[in-house]
């Protein structure tokens, strides 16, 4: 059966995983996921918006907008918001293009490893797993930095199974670079490939035969891949700065270099946030767990390995890394995802080959534990579905409900002062729907920044008397609102409260 179902896939491969699979996730996630009707997924789509429409308004990046991230996201957005218009709907669908491509990257990467049908499989399950489909449609840096991060990882696979070409070396670096242009979380994964070839290359033999020759040829046979690899990821990496000069480094780098997170986020508990991330993909995380042992088995370094090496390192990562979010989970469900379709390719095919009942007469009693628990995992994965799919529904019903009151807010907003020209707020969002301007140094006011008492009283004085803004309304941090309060030079009184959000105006408009 299962031998019939794949030559099927195969002979209509391209069509397959070229054509239907990218335009199913596509246009099932666009009906699926009410991006026309939710006022925002995420506050992060916010700070993305406005950094790129005053970045469009003539403001520099770093110099007047406050980022802490690299710059090529905002490059993006702004040439295909001209293209498409300033619309967040417009926004969201540049998104989904990126995940679309992430799924298609992993398919192939999946394709490699594990082989057609379990591809598909594999697309499927990461599909459907823990916030995918919110992190699909929602305007952040992470899903687009982990497609290109897949795409350098295909491209490193190509090469080192197809005769060392160099041009998939290159190809791998230049995509790599790209992911840290766009959220630099992806690091994590560079030691692991320079680690593959490192190793790969030490296996290759010199063909001189000369003691001389053949120690140098070694070495540049282990010294060459690796920097072709780097120099191709630094020219992609520096390019943006080097074309629009006024982009600095520094403040790319300084807020995570000189903030001491960990001791900021006292509270927040890496472990248990780690586990709750395990604990949400169950499912995949009983089915990796079974393939494991035969992994750690395996003597030289093979590329199916590689996923179990990436959530070593993404799990040591994120114990060590304080705050969490939710969207870091995605460095554990694809390599988790990736493990839980090997051991079900693997249970499968034993169970096609070696029946239980000839399994029992040879007494082979070892093959049947493990594969009779993975294909009671793989059911217990599927009955899961609807529960996922319904847990997603019920998570968009929640944002639509919430994005009732934040329109409410915004049309109070709006009758309250239509010509209001800049906003003070913690939610941009509001900004980028009412077309007005935030002040640059806010564009990216993020936790991590106010827990870090970068933003103090004062600097907020500077920035009231700078911009005057007509309308504030605070929501997120209630450290700046009592600054706010405090401050002896504010001179707005209170419109209304909401359940969460203070609006003020400027007295003299009153």
């Amino acid at each position: 059966m299962l031998t019939t179902i794949e030559k099927f896939i195969y002979h209509h491969r391209f069509l397959i995983f070229h054509g239907l699979l990218p335009l199913t996730f596509f246009l099932f996630t666009f009906a699926f996921m009410p991006i026309r009707e939710v006022f925002q997924f995420d506050t992060d789509e916010g700070q993305e918006m406005i950094k790129t429409l005053l970045y469009q308004q003539g403001f520099s990046l770093y110099s007047e907008i406050w980022s802490d991230q690299p710059p090529l996201f905002t490059l993006i957005l702004d040439q295909w918001l001209k293209i498409w218009g300033n619309s967040i709907l417009a926004a969201r669908c540049l998104i989904l293009c990126f995940a679309t491509f992430l799924i298609w990257t992993f398919a192939q990467l999946l394709r490699l490893t594990v082989g057609n049908l379990y591809a598909l499989l594999g697309a499927f399950f990461l599909a459907i797993s823990c916030n995918f489909f919110r992190l699909s449609v929602s305007v952040m840096i992470g899903l687009p930095a982990l497609a290109f991060a897949l795409l350098s990882i295909y491209s490193l696979f190509e090469y080192l199974e197809q005769e060392k070409k160099r041009y998939w070396l290159v190809f791998s670096g230049l995509f790599f670079g790209i992911s840290l242009q766009l959220k630099m979380f992806t690091i994590l994964l560079l030691p692991l490939i320079l680690t593959y070839l490192l190793l790969f290359s030490l296996r290759q033999k010199p063909q001189s035969l000369n003691t001389q020759n053949w120690a140098t040829s070694k070495i540049w046979m282990i010294l060459c891949p690796i920097s072709l690899f780097l120099l191709a990821l630094t020219l992609i990496y520096i390019l943006p700065f080097l074309v629009i000069p006024q982009l600095s480094l520094q403040q790319v780098f300084q807020q995570h270099i000189d903030t001491d997170l960990k001791s900021v986020f006292a509270r927040e508990n890496s472990i248990l946030d780690t586990l709750v991330m395990y604990l949400q993909e169950l499912d995949y995380t009983l089915l990796a767990a079974l393939t494991i042992p035969s992994l750690l088995r395996v003597k030289n370094l093979e590329i199916k390995q590689f996923p179990l090496f990436w959530l070593i390192l993404a799990t040591v990562m994120l114990l060590n890394h304080k705050p969490i979010w939710y969207h870091h989970a995605q460095l554990i469900s694809i390599p988790l995802t990736w493990l839980a379709v090997m051991s079900i390719k693997s249970a499968l095919e034993t169970l096609e080959k070696y029946p239980i009942s000839l399994a029992i007469k040879q007494r082979k009693y070892r093959q049947i534990i493990p594969r009779n628990l993975a294909v009671y995992f793989l059911i217990f994965s599927l009955a899961v579905i609807p529960v996922k799919l319904t847990i997603t529904y019920l998570n968009n019903q929640s944002l639509l409900r919430a994005s009732q009151q934040e329109n409410t807010i915004l049309q109070d907003l709006i009758k309250t002062y239509p010509n209001t020209q800049w906003l003070f707020t913690d939610i941009p969002m509001y900004a980028v729907y009412a077309h007005w301007q935030v002040p640059p140094e806010i564009a990216t006011l993020s936790r991590k920044r106010v827990a870090s008492d970068e933003f103090t009283r004062e600097y907020l004085d500077q920035l009231i008397l700078k911009y005057q803004p007509e309308q504030v309304l605070m929501a997120r941090f209630p450290e700046v609102l009592s600054y706010f309060k405090q401050s002896p030079i504010i001179d707005y009184y209170e419109v209304k409260r909401y359940e969460g959000a203070t609006h003020y105006l400027r007295q003299n408009l009153r």
